[in-house]
């Protein structure tokens, strides 16, 4: 039988947690840690005891940690050591360094919740190696962050220099925490990724080869020395007209005809409009021609064959293409993509009157292939149709940056970016 006392005293070592939990912090049940627990904690939480000219939370602090971890190229599970190094302080508070020193029973008990932390969190524990390197970035981050907002350091110099650039502006709390939890979100995911990748499916136009070597060997062909126009620019014209529909159709889906459309047409006109030249509406077609040949007699390189046939032994792999059905699968026999992918294998839009970027898609390939979206990953150039598309699915996703397009503020965030054929191959064949 329970005695008053005793439950009072047991009241007294309790505390109450943003999420409702009550629970004793210096005997951590790892069933008592919840993320949304730190990530709001620490969004609370000031740096320095709140003595900076302006507030930075422990939480801001830990993600600048994890983005230099991420900088300095250092695995995921570095990522989120540093992401979390500072959440025992979400059930312990924090103490100036000084006086922290001081406090062998505090410091035993961060010790054992954050070892807590780091299992339930990352399902693992760093090592003394790990241990220093986590400990240096958070010294470095700490010096800079004096420097910044107090105008000086108490501290040496940084033992290296920072990779990252971190933003030391004031932010609100709330944005902080909605950060800090996307970020550990994201983090999770690429971390399932990177262990247990089952499937990988692509895109195939500017990803499994150079859609603009394509183009450009078209315009060459139809132009000649008649093309003042910087190729590589006309191209990003061009590009920026591809996702645009026809009036009345139903998709982009519908709208890739094997002859000329209005829309393929209208592309070149309006891509060479932007820098002066004024294109007919029958140069437009037979130019449209000339690429859709061009298109039918491209191939490989030696490098995504090589990763094509690496990743066919490991994973199940396929591929979705925006297009009409007809047209893309021509093109795709034409680069003899058969070697790797089955038919029933390939999904493309016209096939289903649905598009990327609508998740459905992509719901529709996964259930195919009856692989969970977590260990699902998808490769593709556009940041819109490929990266939003399948990252609402649930998927992961691979940037296939070739033409180095600059990422704009609300575009999606890809859990990779590569930008070169090599650098992808490399990416895929290390994924274990």
């Amino acid at each position: 039988m329970r005695t008053t006392g005793t439950h009072e005293n047991e009241q007294k070592n309790n505390i109450l947690t943003y999420s409702g939990i009550v629970m004793n912090p210096l005997h951590p049940q790892k069933e008592d840690l919840k993320i949304r627990d730190i990530a709001h904690a620490l969004s609370m939480i000031a740096r320095a005891n709140g003595h900076f000219h302006s507030l930075h939370s422990v939480a801001s602090h830990s993600m600048e940690c994890a983005d230099e971890a991420a900088s300095r190229g250092l695995d995921t599970d570095m990522v989120l050591f540093c992401l979390l190094h500072d959440g025992a302080e979400a059930y312990l508070g924090d103490f100036v360094s000084p006086v922290k020193h001081q406090m062998r029973e505090y410091n035993d008990a961060e010790d054992r919740m954050l070892q807590i932390i780091y299992e339930v969190f990352v399902g693992k524990t760093p090592t003394k190696e790990q241990w220093k390197i986590i400990k240096e970035i958070d010294h470095t981050l700490l010096y800079y962050e004096f420097q910044t907002l107090m105008g000086r350091s108490l501290h040496d110099q940084p033992v290296s220099p920072l990779k990252s650039k971190p933003d030391f502006s004031e932010k609100y709390w709330k944005d902080v925490e909605k950060d800090f939890l996307e970020m550990y979100d994201r983090l999770k995911k690429k971390q399932c990724a990177d262990n247990r990748i089952r499937g990988i499916v692509f895109d195939v136009d500017d990803t499994l080869y150079s859609q603009r070597d394509s183009f450009t060997d078209a315009c060459q062909k139809f132009f000649g020395d008649d093309l003042n126009v910087p190729e590589k620019e006309l191209y990003e014209a061009y590009y920026k007209t591809y996702n645009r529909k026809d009036p009345g159709s139903g998709g982009q889906g519908s709208t890739h005809s094997l002859a000329p459309s209005y829309l393929q047409q209208l592309r070149i006109r309006e891509a060479m409009a932007v820098f002066g030249v004024e294109v007919s509406e029958e140069e437009a077609i037979e130019f449209q021609k000339v690429y859709y040949d061009n298109q039918m007699h491209r191939s490989v390189s030696d490098t995504i064959a090589q990763m094509l046939s690496e990743c066919a032994k490991r994973y199940k792999i396929g591929i979705i293409s925006n297009g009409n059905s007809e047209y893309q699968r021509k093109k795709m026999r034409s680069m003899e993509l058969d070697r790797w992918f089955k038919e029933e294998d390939i999904l493309v839009s016209g096939d289903v009157r649905i598009d990327k970027p609508d998740r459905r898609i992509f719901e529709i390939a996964q259930e195919h292939f009856g692989i969970p979206v977590e260990n699902l990953l998808y490769v593709g150039d556009s940041l819109n149709n490929d990266v939003r598309g399948a990252g609402k699915a649930g998927w992961m996703t691979v940037w296939m940056n070739r033409n180095e397009r600059v990422r704009e503020q609300d575009d999606p965030v890809p859990d990779y970016e590569v930008t070169t054929e090599k650098e992808l191959r490399d990416l895929l064949l290390s994924i274990e």
